[in-house]
């Protein structure tokens, strides 16, 4: 079964409302900045790789017609199953999120063709590669990846080929962004505190990271809507006013 990419209601984002999978009985909520912090920036956005990671990726980067002849045989849950049977580090980024995401789990058991997951409440539920996909298309959505690349570390040569492709567009990204020690959620914080003037730091913290997000690309465009209207009224020509009211 192919699952089209599943598409949250953008007032849910933007609410920060739990999100209910009906066909799956489950419900995947969208975690506060101060629970993202008691993690921290770095090692959330470390966990967060392994759901970055993608078949379409792995199969573009190996260069064994063999090898890649084996791996498209599997379905995207199998191949990322492979990685975690390697890399205890990944298995552990896993657990992190989808305990960040959904609430009082007792146990996650990656088996090689689904996830158990079990709640405190007794409730089971088993997690197939379709499946797999919705959350992880979930996962992107709530915290805003659509542009990110993953990272990992290789156990084997082919991961290694694979992990070496993905670091060359990671340092792209980290040359463009600034040093990876910056952090960007806590500079987003303290804009939105000093613009805005009217939030506190307690009521920041209890924003999502989509939410944070779309205040800030908001803000941006409202600031910089403000600076050309200044400007035209000092006589500026030829500027095209932003619409800091457009869809983001």
């Amino acid at each position: 079964m192919i699952i089209d990419n599943f598409k949250v209601d953008p007032l849910k984002l933007m609410s920060g409302a739990p999100i209910r999978l009906e066909n799956l009985g489950l419900t995947i909520y969208q975690p506060k900045l101060y629970e993202i912090a008691l993690i921290g920036e770095e090692k959330f956005y470390e966990a967060l790789q392994v759901f970055r990671i993608t078949k379409s990726i792995i199969l573009s980067s190996i260069k064994n017609t063999e090898d890649k002849e084996f791996f498209d045989g599997f379905e995207e849950y199998q191949i990322i199953k492979m990685f975690l049977d390697n890399e205890p580090d990944l298995q552990e980024n896993m657990n992190l999120i989808l305990n960040l995401i959904i609430k009082d789990i007792s146990l996650l058991k990656f088996n090689p063709e689904f996830i158990l997951l079990k709640l405190e409440s007794g409730q089971q539920y088993i997690i197939n590669n379709d499946s797999f996909l919705v959350i992880k298309d979930i996962i992107s959505q709530i915290f805003v990846l659509q542009n990110s690349e993953p990272e990992f570390k290789p156990a084997n040569k082919l991961a290694e080929d694979i992990a070496n492709k993905l670091k060359k567009r990671r340092e792209k990204l980290d040359s463009l962004n600034g040093k990876k020690d910056h952090t960007v959620l806590g500079d987003f914080i303290s804009i939105l505190m000093i613009g805005l003037g009217f939030l506190n730091i307690k009521e920041v913290l209890n924003l999502t990271i989509y939410q944070i997000f779309n205040l800030i690309k908001r803000f941006g465009l409202y600031n910089q809507h403000n600076t050309q209207v200044q400007a035209l009224l000092q006589g500026a020509e030829d500027i095209e006013l932003v619409d800091w009211l457009q869809k983001i």
